[in-house]
């Protein structure tokens, strides 16, 4: 049964149907509604659809859950009857009743998204239940199982739907195992459910001063509307914040015929290995990890769900190796299969030296994760957070944990609970109160432990960390990632042992070292810096300087040998002379003055006047340094061409880049250069060689991207900051954005932190603008990026997409910034399809094609590695008068690609000659009516998603027409992902418009207007524009 969602001409109508149900081999949904149905419903109608059992049940959905949150938090109107009309016929399905203690109905209710977000939404489970109920129960299914079933409902209902906390729940649970002598919960009589049946129940009364609501109906209404809430939840809402998951509408909500917990994270499975010895077969034949939740009743399986199961990092490096060797996948989809957050739990630092620490265990729990954490005690998730934003290392603490603590556990370097299973758990441990017995230590907040995730030992105090290496599975899967990727991956290095924990990460190049930081490194050289900054006279500032330059020379030479045979950038002073200065009281910061330059009170206190800004952020810093005081350019471009004649002296091979920070017109960096090349003639002189160098400029200034033409004439290479990019182009001070970023974000003013994920609408457009317009005055211009987002995934994304040729970032975050650059060549590759043919324009456009099926698609095969730099298409020009097409090669940028098409297949409606134009072949219609019916719906619809976008998977909506299988082939290649609801919509139009009998020009208006229709839900996935 199709969406009751039909296009009327004067303008879409609202979606009117909000409850979908599923079942005895029928389906309101399918895959292809996800957005609509959420990611399990959909599923679920899937399952269905292709005959497995799937107990029946219905899916409310995110439509719904909008309506609900625009509407006050109450349920929209009519919702509660179309809900009632799904759950009869769930109940005539299964034969049995909600609330009918004869044939009772237990029902679960799980939320959905469109973006799976386990953990994160609230689940009731046995709902139904009541005092008769469980009677009748019993009865089928013996008492234990009941009462048990009843307990679990009523701790579970209670914390979801009534606000009750768990802990009052499994308190009452736990001072019974213990009053009976019992570990497991397996162990309780049926008296002592029962016992806990009647404590539960008074819980409600003790907390809400209220009745457990004992009508089934009751229950479902209270638990739909409690699924909804949950999506605005604190912790989903902190999920979607650390997962960057946004323009979603809501939850849905699945309705289902029983179901029991398998994924709480409190009990502990076996091992998936056992599954080698009791089920090989299923076990041989899996080829992903699969995430399966299943039921037996009266002796049938039942499937629920069946996703690609959730992995760590570890197993899902892995799996993609292991697939690759087992000739299952390619390199591609192998890198596909692995996500940035994976590399991000694996690249955790080791333990130095484990040995040194094996006294110092006081226990061992189980391993839940490869690397270490050293943190100080926490208690509480809030705690963590707060201690994290304040910049501490803290090891969270707790009996078990939830997805309540999401925020807490993303803050945290480890996590140390008392119970749990293999997701959430490390040691056992003993609370009480705000201190921990740990083993037979008693430890408090703020106490120091180290955490091995690999053996699961806890260890008292800190151990020494070091960083991982990339090698194994995860070096096999990483020179892949090199064999792919475009963008050159540099990274941000300001000492020679961040620059080689870079380069050992696969980093190319330093793309940002920053000349400040060294200043700060000893005692002599900040107050050498100090001097100069407080010298009245270019004598003073110079001799302070000439004490500077042997330090600045050092550093560079440490570095440049480091990166031997890699380019090195090195960005001049950029930040505000004040920052160098001591910090404190005023009386503080002239004591320590006056002690390291030797002067008054008064003239100290005069300078820091002058020395005073109120706006640093845009004030005296960058090139304005260099400028007013050039002696500074040339002591850094001293100390820099210095060190580099000294390392190429020794053997190595260097590549110095000189960055001018700040600058905003031409002439700023015209000056800066002439003081840069006039040292390097001078350095170069008395050194009787020359070492290779360029001289490039920071794009920080809104100012400097929009006459990058200009700057670009001297500039030989870009760097976007987008640190400071970002701050000037939103006009956000980034040290006051927290004061006003969380409501920012919290009412959806802004998506994401522009800080974190690159702002691709306002600061993108002037990273493109800038690109081109230097490119175009300087034809192979290098540009880069060398903010923090160049580590961020989605930011790696946008510039490779918008041709820059490196980004820069820490150390650490080199191994996922590669990562993303390999995906975004994958991604682009979906982007372009690439046709080869040739056409005689004497011959009329169709009937060449019949002759020649020349029509051939590379995408996805080892041609496209090639990255071609154009796409070469048919461009057709119309000469219908004469029935004629002339057609030409061309190369073009196709920025619509269904333009090209709609001329080839315009005067084709019916569909018979669009088969012509595929298969090659003339091929006639079915002849039975009903049949002709559906082929004439399927191919005006592949004529539709022809003219307006690429579907990979077409195949799966033309499986039945009777067409022959080469055509089905070559047709799916045309086409590509996430269009299918689109389709949907598109069917039950011209279902209608046959059922009209429209003729053919009355059928493509109507396909017209449908096509207008559909585009307004969304843009199609059309091919993006072409490289080159």
């Amino acid at each position: 049964m199709a969406p009751a969602a039909h296009h009327r001409r004067g303008g879409p109508a609202e979606t009117a149907q909000r409850v979908f149900h599923f079942g005895k081999g029928r389906s309101d949904g399918n895959k292809a509604m996800k957005d609509l149905l959420g990611g399990k419903g959909a599923n679920l109608a899937e399952m269905v659809t292709i005959g497995l059992s799937v107990p029946p049940g219905f899916t409310v959905s995110t439509e719904a859950c909008r309506q609900y949150q625009l509407n006050g938090g109450t349920m929209p109107p009519g919702l509660w009857d179309e809900i009632l009309d799904a759950l009869r016929l769930v109940e005539g399905a299964m034969d049995a009743g909600l609330g009918d203690s004869r044939r009772p109905l237990l029902l679960s209710v799980r939320s959905g998204a469109a973006v799976s977000m386990p953990g994160m939404m609230d689940t009731v489970l046995n709902l139904g239940l009541n005092d008769h109920v469980v009677a009748g129960l019993a009865e089928r299914s013996g008492r234990r199982f009941a009462y048990d079933s009843y307990r679990r409902f009523l701790d579970m209902f209670g914390d979801v739907v009534m606000g009750i906390p768990h802990g009052l729940f499994e308190e009452k649970l736990e001072a019974m195992k213990i009053e009976k002598g019992l570990r497991n919960d397996t162990e309780l009589s049926v008296r002592d459910l029962e016992e806990l049946v009647s404590q539960y129940k008074n819980v409600y009364v003790v907390a809400k001063g209220e009745q457990f609501p004992s009508d089934p109906k009751r229950q479902l209404h209270l638990a739909v509307l409690a699924v909804f809430d949950s999506w605005n939840s604190a912790r989903a809402k902190k999920y979607r914040s650390i997962n960057q998951i946004t323009g979603l509408k809501g939850t849905a909500v699945n309705v289902q015929c029983m179901g029991e917990d398998v994924v709480a994270g409190i009990r502990t499975p076996q091992d998936l290995d056992a599954m080698k010895e009791c089920m090989p077969e299923p076990y041989a034949e899996l080829v992903e990890n699969c995430d399966i939740e299943f039921t037996v009743q009266e002796n049938k399986l039942w499937m629920l769900q069946c996703r690609t199961g959730k992995r760590a990092g570890k197993g899902a490096v892995k799996i993609a190796v292991d697939m690759v060797n087992e000739g299952l996948i390619d390199h591609g989809s192998a890198i596909k299969m692995v996500e940035p957050r994976h590399l991000d739990q694996i690249l955790h630092p080791q333990f130095e030296r484990p040995s040194s620490y094996e006294e110092k265990v006081i226990t061992t729990g189980l391993p839940a994760s490869p690397g270490a954490a050293v943190g100080q005690i926490v208690f509480t998730a809030d705690d963590a957070e707060t201690w994290h934003a304040q910049g501490e290392s803290v090891i969270l603490v707790r009996t078990e944990t939830s997805a309540e603590d999401v925020g807490g556990m993303h803050a945290a370097a480890g996590i140390l609970t008392a119970r749990g299973d293999k997701s959430w758990s490390f040691s056992c441990i003993y609370f009480l109160m705000q201190v921990v017995v740990v083993g037979s230590r008693v430890l408090r907040e703020g106490d120091w432990l180290s955490l091995n995730g690999s053996t699961g030992e806890v260890i008292l105090g800190k151990v020494p960390l070091s960083p991982p290496a990339l090698s194994g599975d995860l070096g096999t899967l990483m020179s892949w990632v090199d064999e792919l990727k475009q963008l050159k991956v540099m990274v941000n290095a300001d000492t020679p042992a961040d620059a080689l924990t870079g380069r050992n990460n696969g980093a190319e190049g330093i793309g940002l070292c920053r000349t400040e930081h060294m200043f700060f490194s000893s005692d002599a050289r900040i107050k050498a810096m100090r001097q100069m900054i407080m010298a009245d006279t270019v004598e003073q500032r110079q001799k302070a300087l000439d004490l500077l330059l042997p330090y600045q020379r050092t550093d560079f030479e440490g570095i440049l040998r480091a990166m031997d045979g890699l380019p090195v950038t090195i960005r001049l002073l950029d930040p505000p002379l004040h920052e160098f200065l001591p910090e404190g009281s005023i009386e503080d910061m002239l004591d320590m003055l006056s002690f390291d330059i030797k002067s008054t009170n008064d003239e100290i206190l005069a300078r820091i006047e002058k020395l005073s800004e109120v706006n640093p952020m845009l004030g005296f810093r960058g090139c304005r340094l260099g400028i007013s005081y050039p002696e500074l350019t040339a002591m850094q471009a001293r100390a820099i061409f210095e060190a580099a004649i000294a390392m190429d002296d020794q053997g190595f091979e260097v590549f110095p880049e000189i960055m001018v920070p700040l600058v905003g017109t031409r002439q700023e960096l015209g000056q800066q250069l002439r003081v840069i090349r006039q040292v390097a003639d001078k350095v170069f002189a008395n050194a009787e060689k020359t070492i290779s160098y360029k001289v490039g400029s920071m794009i920080e200034v809104p100012r400097a991207a929009l006459i990058a033409d200009e700057i670009a004439e001297l500039a030989e290479f870009f760097s976007f900051g987008t640190n400071d990019l970002t701050q000037m182009t939103f006009g956000y001070s980034r040290d006051d954005v927290g004061k006003f970023l969380p409501t920012y974000l919290s009412q959806g003013i802004l998506q994401h932190d522009p800080f974190e994920v690159f702002d691709r609408k306002g600061v993108g457009e002037l990273v493109k603008i800038a690109t081109e317009r230097g490119r175009r005055s300087r034809p192979g211009l290098e540009v880069g990026i060398c903010g923090e987002h160049g580590g961020e995934p989605s930011s790696v994304a946008f510039f490779a997409k918008a041709g820059l040729d490196y980004v820069s970032c820490s150390p650490f975050r080199v191994p996922i910034a590669r990562l993303a650059a390999a995906q975004a060549v994958l991604s682009d590759k979906s982007e372009y399809i690439w046709f080869l043919g040739h056409l005689n324009s004497e011959e009329p456009f169709h009937n060449g094609l019949d002759k020649r099926r020349t029509l051939a698609l590379l995408g996805g095969t080892e041609a496209l590695e090639e990255s071609l730099p154009k796409i070469i298409v048919w461009d057709c020009e119309e000469h219908w008068s004469g029935t004629k097409c002339s057609s030409r090669w061309a190369s073009v940028k196709m920025a619509d690609f269904s333009s090209y098409w709609r001329t080839c297949i315009e005067s084709y409606p019916q569909g018979q000659d669009l088969w012509k134009v595929i298969a090659g072949t003339a091929i006639d219609p079915p002849s039975k009516e009903s049949s002709l019916r559906k082929w004439q719906i399927k191919t005006c619809k592949a004529m539709f998603v022809l003219r307006t976008t690429i579907e990979e998977d077409l195949v799966e909506h033309i499986r039945d027409a009777e067409m022959p299988k080469e055509a089905w082939e070559t047709l799916s290649k045309l086409f590509y992902k996430n269009n299918e609801a689109r389709l949907q919509l598109l069917e039950n139009e011209l279902v209608e418009a046959l059922a009209k009998q429209m003729n053919s020009i009355t059928l493509k208006e109507s396909d017209e207007e449908v096509a207008l229709f559909i585009r307004k839900k969304g843009p199609p996935r059309c091919l993006g524009e072409a490289k080159g």
